[in-house]
């Protein structure tokens, strides 16, 4: 018998319902956790299994679920709506115990719930190193671009944003009130810093880390 509590957080609302409902009638003890992102102190004196539901991207939404399981002494299994790979590394690496795919089935679930709460681990060492290093490599390749980003004057990173924002250099020149001759040698600036060759590929490295310095538009866009 299985008589620890868990405990449900999601980063949607809906999702720590059902599933809090689905562990409840499978005769689990269930606090269900609302609000996102969590907040830690509510969790400070918890002893059990957590249960996270989370897309695990982008990259910001990665960086809360990793604060949520790296701040709470629960064994956190997360549910991650990524696909296996450098986004569960971030996780496990975090201090998750576990990693499964946001469809797995109820049964696999209350299985998973009953070995983390023996003490059992569910991820496999190998596994877990090859996971946890595939994570590391894509975050300083993120850091490293950030660090490019991040070197741009305001007036670049202003004509970056309104690349992103898909505007011609000719419209970005008006509204700034400049020569399109100008915008053209701040765009040349951008990829020179950014290391790119074309436009096209400027604007998918900000995309990658737009929420990281603080894009209106990210932050109206929940990316």
């Amino acid at each position: 018998m299985f008589h620890r509590r868990v405990v449900v957080c999601a980063d949607h609302l809906l999702m720590v319902e059902s599933v809090a409902a689905a562990l409840s009638s499978a005769g689990f003890r269930v606090d269900a956790v609302e609000g996102w992102p969590v907040d830690v102190a509510e969790l400070a004196g918890q002893d059990g299994v957590g249960v996270l539901l989370c897309d695990l991207e982008p990259a910001a939404r990665l960086e809360e679920a990793r604060a949520l399981v790296g701040a709470t002494p629960l064994s956190w299994l997360v549910l991650g709506g990524a696909p296996r790979g450098p986004a569960w590394g971030g996780v496990l690496e975090a201090g998750a115990r576990g990693v499964l795919p946001s469809t797995v089935s109820l049964e696999r679930l209350r299985s998973a719930i009953v070995c983390l709460g023996n003490g059992r681990e569910l991820t496999e060492p190998e596994e877990r190193r090859a996971l946890v290093d595939a994570w590391r490599v894509v975050e300083l390749g993120r850091r490293l671009v950030l660090g490019r980003v991040r070197s741009l004057t305001p007036r670049e990173l202003a004509v970056l944003r309104s690349l992103h924002a898909g505007q011609p250099v000719a419209l970005i020149a008006e509204v700034a009130g400049v020569a399109p001759a100008t915008v053209r040698s701040q765009v040349q600036a951008v990829l020179h810093k950014l290391g790119v060759r074309t436009q096209l590929a400027a604007v998918a490295v900000f995309d990658t880390v737009r929420a990281d310095v603080g894009d209106p538009a990210c932050a109206r866009d929940a990316c």
